[in-house]
């Protein structure tokens, strides 16, 4: 199963919106500066004094920052004469020193990005800063981004969660422990009373699994008759806790309660022990 479709499966992520998946603690975007792994991540802080730029996606303008960096070094050194300078030379300095940025965005949105102009630095207020990080935490460049609708669409996206994260891998969601499945005629269903033994012999071949919704059908489950939570580490890393000791089980039919009990042994067979009926 592919990272976003484990992600998919968890009811508190299925149900993000764009937004609130960009604004998660654990949302990156896996790219590369100069040939190295590195991650985009949301800045806590967004920077004031910026080279402020439009800049083309796709063909729709959007406001584009970059602050002062060392990585950058022909701008950094001009920095502080920058509102000096002729446009058509800032233009070409940024051209020159931030093609590896503006090839992790293009490479990010699926869009061409292609520099404009100069434009508002005070436009950055209305934008959302982030930062391209190396694997050893430092930063390479900063920059400020005006979330256009396509820009959120495609940033929003649940593959953008890390799964590694503390707070993805801590989230639990309930599942039920299934001890048996299998069909039994309607009739010897409605037979069944208190003090009788339904025989399970497939119990000797199988240790059951974990359910994350019973089935409105015409199938015969026993079940534990409480749901437990199952971190998404552990469904995430294919290591899931052992189901609960089967002694006191409910039976259902499809997704109505018919009986509870417990489970016993006959002779040799494993036994549900009708106790009541519900």
């Amino acid at each position: 199963m592919v990272a976003n479709e484990k992600l998919a499966e968890w009811p508190e992520l299925a149900k993000l919106t764009a937004e609130e998946i960009c604004a998660h603690p654990a949302w990156r975007i896996i790219c590369e500066w100069r040939d190295e792994p590195c991650v985009m991540r949301r800045a806590t802080m967004k920077p004031r004094d910026i080279a402020a730029l439009s800049i083309r996606l796709n063909g729709k303008e959007c406001f584009f920052g970059i602050p002062d960096r060392e990585a950058f070094p022909d701008l950094h050194e001009l920095w502080a004469v920058k509102r000096d300078l002729p446009a058509n030379l800032l233009l070409a300095l940024v051209e020159k020193e931030c093609g590896e940025m503006f090839q992790i965005l293009e490479n990010a949105l699926k869009a061409q990005v292609a520099l404009v102009s100069l434009d508002s630095p005070e436009k950055r207020i209305a934008c959302e800063a982030f930062e391209i990080v190396a694997m050893d935490g430092s930063v390479h460049a900063r920059f400020v981004l005006e979330m256009l609708p396509e820009v959120l669409a495609e940033f929003g996206r649940l593959r953008h969660l890390d799964q590694a994260h503390a707070s993805i891998r801590s989230l639990e969601k309930p599942m039920q422990a299934m001890y048996a499945e299998f069909r039994l005629p309607e009739d010897d269903v409605a037979c069944l009373a208190a003090g009788d033994y339904l025989l399970l012999p497939e119990l000797e071949v199988s240790k059951g699994e974990w359910i994350e919704r019973i089935e409105d059908d015409e199938l015969v489950r026993v079940v534990a008759p409480r749901a437990s939570g199952i971190k998404f580490s552990e469904f995430a890393d294919g290591v899931m806790p052992e189901l609960p000791s089967p002694s006191s089980v409910e039976m259902m039919v499809g997704a109505r309660l018919f009986a509870r009990g417990r489970m016993d042994v006959l002779g040799i067979v494993p036994a549900f022990v009708v106790e009541e009926v519900a």
